[in-house]
């Protein structure tokens, strides 16, 4: 038997007088043979074609562009949905999908998506969406698609939360996320075995054929409508003068058209939310370190730059004692609210009532306000964790009435009573909380707050003005909101109600520099 001469080593199939080991040992370093590293292959199924050389011919450049194209067939059905690469902002997701009496719009039009930043308007993001069905639309048609002739709607037709859709993406985000569970859940329902990793919003857009073929005098494209429709639509590329006789001859069903002659037309009280321009003075309002409010009350007499601001002219809601209308500012919406019930009678408020609650409202909500930066100095202090709150921000506006104008519509005064008593009409501005609001009530709150932070917070914040103002002053009927101040969120209080031992409106002053008395 052959035997290594190295090592003694018997081996039957041996080449040479050393075996393998004895070769490495006795080789020199720089004969070492180092094992050249394969390029990984990918495997190619049986019936696919072979490799074609792309590009400059190089077969590791093939096989990346293949290993690309067989990567991007797997991420087919998956949406991409890339963060934004603005530091401090959101990126979210839209995936608008068209509905239509025929499902085959879905494979013609396509769905159309995109990222879009949280600062972006909602309604801009949908005329966005919209202009990407225009390629498929405007072949057929004439006119364009717009929103106008769409109906947004979440998964299986479920709305959207009230005026959510005039904001931001992140207000129109933000309000349904507060929702509870079970209505979130069906806001941000998805497809089966459909998936959106990060932050989206999921729409289906209705299209309302009859109104579109209406307004534009023309018909919609043939996938738009029902296979059984499309020979009637076929023939007629748009109305013409006559386009009352052709719209009744399509043809109708008969259970349909014996349900419109049989039903009473509809009568409605809705009237169009329109917006009005006016021009307003600011009042100034400072606090000081002792929680004491001045408002300066500017000079209705001298010449003062005034700041454009635009109301509405139909009320949005009403309490007991206010009337609110909704209004912009900068861009921003806000809540604009005057008095009623609080003067000689119901619905009778005189202009300088008006002033006088309005001034009060203000320093009232500014104070709150300062007991509320003091309620969390003294949680810093005691090294307590609390939940970020703050005091809603309130503006006082006085609406300028040029000589040759009246007032606004919301006003509801006359040019006459405004002259008569040479007083403004004076509003109590806000920012606009869209969505829903959680309610409280002091120390006796609706929601518990044994098992919710901010609930907690706010049962300590009530106590603490309670023991700050020497048991002068009770917070209840608390409301809280989702807001920015600046760039940070917070909880927003509103609506705060506030009863005081003198049984005055306006909540007296503390007159000291901070509270003494602390409940932590």
């Amino acid at each position: 038997m052959p035997c290594c001469q190295g090592c003694s080593a018997v081996i039957a199939f041996m080449i040479g007088t050393l075996c393998g080991l004895c070769q490495r040992k006795t080789a020199a370093p720089d004969n070492v043979r180092v094992p050249t590293p394969q390029t990984p292959q990918i495997p190619v199924p049986e019936n696919r074609p072979p490799l074609i050389n792309i590009g400059n011919g190089n077969p590791t450049e093939t096989q990346e562009l293949m290993r690309a194209r067989i990567q991007a067939r797997a991420a087919k059905d998956m949406v991409n949905n890339t963060p934004s690469s603005v530091p401090g902002k959101r990126s979210i997701f839209f995936h608008m999908v068209p509905v239509a009496p025929n499902p085959e719009a879905v494979r013609v039009m396509g769905v159309a998506s995109r990222h879009f930043d949280e600062t972006e308007s909602f309604q801009d993001c949908i005329d966005i969406l919209t202009d990407r069905w225009s390629s498929e639309w405007g072949k057929r048609c004439s006119e364009r698609l717009t929103k106008k002739h769409l109906v947004l709607h979440f998964l299986k037709g479920e709305t959207f939360m009230p005026d959510s859709d005039i904001g931001t993406v992140a207000e129109f985000y933000d309000a349904h996320q507060r929702l509870p569970n079970s209505h979130r859940d069906k806001c941000f329902a998805l497809p089966p075995k459909m998936k959106i990793p990060g932050l989206y919003i999921y729409l289906e857009a209705l299209i309302l054929v009859e109104e579109f073929e209406r307004d534009n005098r023309c018909v919609v494209p043939y996938f738009i409508v029902k296979p059984k429709a499309q020979k009637s639509h076929g023939g007629r590329a748009q109305f013409d003068n006559n386009d009352e006789e052709v719209m009744q001859s399509v043809k109708r069903p008969r259970t349909e058209i014996a349900l419109r002659s049989s039903v009473p037309p509809l009568t409605s009280s809705f009237r169009p939310n329109i917006f009005q321009d006016i021009q307003v003075l600011f009042a100034k309002s400072a606090v000081d370190a002792k929680g004491q409010v001045t408002i300066g009350v500017p000079d209705m007499n001298a010449e003062q730059p005034t700041e454009p601001v635009s109301i509405s002219t139909e009320i949005l809601s009403q309490g007991e004692s206010q009337y609110v209308y909704k209004g912009l500012y900068k861009g921003q919406l806000y809540a604009f609210k005057r008095f009623k019930n609080v003067g000689e009678g119901k619905n009778n408020v005189s202009l300088t009532q008006n002033q006088d609650q309005v001034v009060l409202e203000a320093k009232r909500l500014l104070r709150l306000g300062w007991f509320n930066s003091s309620f969390e100095m003294c949680a810093q202090e005691c090294n307590v964790a609390i939940e970020a709150t703050r005091v809603t921000e309130v503006l006082i506006a006085f609406e300028m009435t040029p000589q040759d104008k009246d007032p606004s519509t919301a006003c509801g005064y006359r040019d006459y009573d405004i002259t008569l008593e040479d007083t403004p009409m004076v509003w109590l501005m806000e920012p606009f909380r869209p969505g829903n609001s959680e309610k409280w009530s002091g120390t006796n709150q609706h929601p518990s707050h044994t098992d919710s932070a901010l609930g907690s917070t706010i049962n300590a914040f009530a106590h603490f003005v309670y023991e700050a103002s020497f048991g002068t002053i009770a917070v209840a009927d608390i409301q809280t909101s989702r807001g920015r101040v600046g760039n940070k969120a917070f909880d927003i209080l509103f609506d705060l109600t506030t009863h005081t031992t003198s049984g005055t409106y306006i909540t007296p002053p503390i007159g000291m520099d901070t509270p003494s008395r602390c409940p932590f």
